[in-house]
């Protein structure tokens, strides 16, 4: 008879030995919360971060007709998500995943080129975005824990104006474009009422 050995939130289960190959990142992540959990995370870095999500409802599945049903997917437009330098917020677990995911690859590669600062033409640098011990080690700086954002005070990540994206993107590339100086924020894009993370936000805003 199958009987359950470990909880699958054993640590232990992060230890790769036994199969001789790492685990990724959000492998890691969902044996430490489940999508539907809410969390808390933080922005480790000197500069703000800024990332996409779908939503699950933003996403519908149909199958058409036929002897041979072909199954059609139809995605909503993404949110977009922004945590400043050292701010914390409260995420779903389902959108902590891609925050912590790709916040831990940006946090790895810039250590590498501060290592290596200058690469000779024709050479590549090595990020190795495998390195279990050092994919650990950014997810317990970023990862702060379970949280639950209904708590009086709770604050949620910010879903940045389109000038606050586009003023990102120009920082990203070290452009400074004068012509969107004294622009007006565009309408901010916020999670579908009734949604888990909309009524986290809702509730935190007041």
């Amino acid at each position: 008879m199958a009987q359950l050995l470990k909880p699958v939130n054993d640590p232990s289960l992060l230890k790769t030995t036994h199969t001789g190959r790492s685990t990724s990142i959000i492998e890691k992540l969902r044996i430490m919360f489940e999508p539907t959990d809410f969390v808390r995370v933080i922005n480790p870095d000197t500069e703000a971060y800024v990332w996409q999500w779908l939503p699950p409802q933003k996403e519908d599945v149909t199958f058409t007709d036929g002897t041979v049903p072909m199954k059609i997917t139809h995605r909503g437009d993404p949110e977009i998500w922004k945590l400043d330098s050292g701010q914390s917020g409260t995420l779903v677990g389902a959108n902590a995943y891609i925050m912590i995911d790709g916040l831990v690859k940006r946090m790895m590669a810039k250590k590498v080129v501060a290592r290596e600062p200058n690469v000779k033409p024709g050479q590549a640098r090595n990020f190795n975005f495998s390195d279990d011990v050092a994919q650990q080690e950014w997810i317990e700086v970023i990862y702060l824990g379970l949280d639950n954002p209904f708590e009086t005070g709770a604050k949620v990540a910010t879903v940045p104006t389109t000038l606050d994206i586009e003023n990102q993107i120009d920082n990203d590339l070290g452009i400074s474009n004068a012509t969107r100086k004294g622009q007006e924020p565009q309408p901010r894009t916020v999670p579908k009422p009734g949604s888990r993370a909309g009524e986290a936000i809702e509730a935190a805003l007041g």
